[in-house]
């Protein structure tokens, strides 16, 4: 339906999605997949579970995009890391949260009264990506990388004490041809050197990293306030709106959804734009071919 529509690529934002269904997620995985595994489960009493696509045929086979961030997490990054390792999707923004843990609820019984003592959640297994790729700890590392405000700070899992690491399964091997995203990260980096924006976040970044790292305040007074001057101006730094080219007459309700969730998130608009270049970049190949 969606080539039917000319729909040529696909932009999902899971940014600050904790997931949710995994059932949900394998079956929104199932539509750009071809029959193969999509999530594998091994459990603490040894028990190992492989949920395939059913459908051998892909709902729709153009390109897509995960734009996710450190605080993309469980069912969302099995989509991310599915899609990325069958070569069927670009991951792009930040690593991801990095939990790959199945957990389960269990009851403490009741009292007397028939009141339950309550329930304690507790990890009985991990969850793998398609062949096995383990997104516990480690998270999803994205095809093209964009600033963010933590990017010199460990996030997710990996700021926890005490979290389980990450493994892959042993039949995992890593396949999919990376060689055509060279370009697209060049051009995409040549943007965000020039974005206004992404440079504040830059600063943003440092600063953090410098907080992290000195957590003693200075004894001189002036020099503490002026700093914290400074780090308030960063914070609050602003944000330069963006410019968009617009398809001939578009209707009003179109042009302004796009004007509020593309052109003032900064994320989105360069997502918009590597897609634009995978797209291009695609075409050259195909023509090149014939």
């Amino acid at each position: 339906y969606l080539a039917e529509q000319g729909v040529e690529g696909i932009l999902f934002d899971v940014r600050n999605n904790q997931g949710g269904s995994s059932r949900e997620a394998i079956a929104l995985i199932g539509y750009f997949l071809t029959g193969e595994p999509v999530m594998q489960a091994r459990y603490a009493d040894g028990n190992h579970r492989v949920l395939m696509d059913e459908d051998t045929a892909a709902e729709f086979s153009g390109r897509l995009i995960v734009l996710a961030n450190e605080n993309s997490s469980s069912a969302s990054e099995l989509m991310a890391a599915t899609l990325q390792q069958y070569g069927r999707a670009l991951i792009v923004g930040s690593q991801t949260y990095g939990k790959g843990t199945i957990q389960q609820f269990f009851t403490l019984g009741n009292d007397r009264r028939g009141q339950s003592y309550g329930e304690v959640k507790l990890t009985i297994g991990n969850f793998y990506a398609g062949k096995g790729y383990a997104t516990q700890y480690r998270g999803v590392m994205p095809d093209i990388g964009l600033p963010g405000e933590n990017k010199y700070l460990p996030t997710g899992e990996r700021k926890v004490k005490n979290a389980l690491q990450f493994s892959h399964l042993p039949e995992y091997t890593e396949s999919r041809d990376t060689s055509f995203l060279k370009a697209l990260r060049r051009k995409s980096l040549a943007r965000q050197e020039k974005n206004e924006y992404f440079k504040v976040v830059e600063k943003i970044a440092l600063e953090r990293k410098r907080r992290e790292e000195n957590t003693l305040p200075r004894l001189d007074d002036k020099a503490y306030k002026a700093q914290e001057r400074e780090a308030i101006a960063i914070q609050n730094g602003p944000a330069p709106r963006l410019t968009m080219a617009w398809e001939e007459n578009p209707s009003a309700r179109l042009k302004a959804y796009w004007e509020e969730k593309v052109l003032t998130d900064h994320y989105l608009f360069e997502s918009y734009l590597i897609m634009n270049d995978y797209l291009e970049q695609e075409l050259v190949i195909g023509e090149g071919k014939g």
